[in-house]
């Protein structure tokens, strides 16, 4: 099994490796990490120390993926158990953008399938181990209890569900061009494309929600001393060189999101250095509402620059955990006669007065929408025959209506409708 502290610290290997070459100084003033749009990417040096990484980085894949898998199946095989099958684990390979290297690199995950209410999430494999293992312990400590004919409730953060929805994953990232900035132009608000731009993630066919960005070039960088009209009118992008570089980024909201967001953040890099939001909490929606904001300025544009700004993209990579589903499904405990049953047939033991009154409360809830629906349901049989002609009294569809309502308020009581 892997455990956290081996999965981070054979990354940090893997990284330092391959970093130490570039950070030595050269007679030529350093090394570029290979695959980067500017510097020394093509030097045999480069393409070697590459390929090792590639070769290592696959030998870490194929052993990661080689221990996760069965504990997936197990953690599934378990949640069955626990009475929650329509939670799926499994072990799948996917892509992550390394900045140090600008490039996406092949890493395992765990993908949870929720199959009641469609979402699809993600972990760690050092998540699943901890998952795993609290899982397994609640199981023992039922098959304890019911051996012992004693009453025992899984609390509620060891819920299956509670479990995997409490990660806070990468979702994907929004790519963003940034060759307007170097003429000074500001996002056109009024056009959907400029402002909303999709939320991707290597493997997944369809965008997993937008992401609202809006570029505001500034003639200070203190706000309060701003002035749009002082901001230079650029026509060619040299006519920046030279001169200062001040843009505001926002970050207003998510649109469309696939799973309902219970907290969101995002980390990006712009030239080089890497800027990360607050944690926003609590936004409990598919379509969250932000304010991030940050002043970007390069103080002295060069050539450098602009052709960081023609050639290159913002990647803001965005993180979120999902928010966790409302249900009524009985608590996990040994008096739940599936748990009772899929734990090895044991016989259930009697719930103390607060399980009781838990389990009544749901009760109660889903009677109250099954009479909020038979209502309804009344309503529209009651209005489709008011439209009935009542004087053809050979209309069989008539006949057949009235007796149904008759049946109805024989069963429903005479005060029903």
């Amino acid at each position: 099994m892997i455990t956290s502290a081996n999965a981070i610290e054979q990354e940090k290997k893997l990284q330092e490796q391959y970093l130490e070459y570039y950070r030595k100084p050269t007679e030529k003033g350093g090394n570029s990490p290979p695959n980067m749009r500017f510097g020394n990417a093509s030097s045999k040096i480069s393409e070697e120390l590459l390929k090792q990484r590639e070769k290592d980085r696959e030998v870490m894949n194929r052993q990661t993926l080689m221990q996760t898998m069965p504990i997936a199946e197990e953690v599934t095989k378990m949640f069955q158990m626990l009475n929650r099958p329509w939670l799926k684990v499994d072990a799948i390979m996917s892509a992550m953008f390394n900045d140090e290297f600008n490039l996406y690199e092949p890493q395992v995950r765990i993908k949870v399938t929720n199959s009641n209410n469609g979402d699809t999430i993600y972990m760690e494999p050092f998540e699943l181990n901890m998952v795993h293992s609290i899982v397994q312990e609640e199981i023992s400590q039922l098959i304890s209890a019911f051996d012992v004919r004693k009453q025992y409730t899984v609390h509620r953060d060891h819920e299956p569900l509670a479990l995997c929805y409490h990660q806070t994953y990468h979702l994907g990232a929004a790519s963003i061009f940034l060759e307007q900035l170097a003429y000074n132009l500001e996002t056109d608000q009024n056009v959907e494309e400029e402002v909303n731009h999709e939320i991707c993630q290597p493997g997944e066919y369809d965008a997993l929600g937008h992401l609202e960005v809006i570029w505001t070039p500034m003639s200070n960088p203190d706000e309060r001393l701003h002035d749009p009209s002082e901001v230079l009118q650029i026509m060619d992008p040299n006519d920046m060189i030279g001169e200062q570089f001040i843009y505001k980024l926002q970050i207003t909201g998510l649109k469309a999101l696939k799973v309902k967001a219970a907290s969101v953040y995002f980390q990006y890099k712009f030239y080089g250095k890497t800027f990360i939001s607050d944690k926003f909490e609590n936004v409990d929606s598919h379509d969250p509402a932000i304010s991030y904001e940050y002043i970007h300025r390069v103080k002295n544009v060069d050539k450098d620059f602009l052709d960081y700004l023609a050639m290159d993209t913002l990647r803001i990579e965005v993180y979120v955990q999902a928010a966790l589903p409302i249900f009524d499904f009985p608590p996990i405990s040994t008096s739940n006669p599936s748990v009772a049953f899929n734990l090895g047939n044991y016989e259930m033991v009697s719930p103390d007065v607060h399980v009781l009154a838990e389990e009544n409360n749901i009760l109660k809830k889903q009677i109250k929408a099954l009479s909020k629906r038979n209502n309804e349901y009344a309503k529209l049989l009651k209005e489709a025959y008011s439209f009935i002609d009542h004087s053809k009294r050979t209309n069989s569809f008539k006949s057949k209506l009235k007796k149904a309502i008759e049946l109805d308020r024989t069963l429903r009581g005479p005060d029903a409708m």
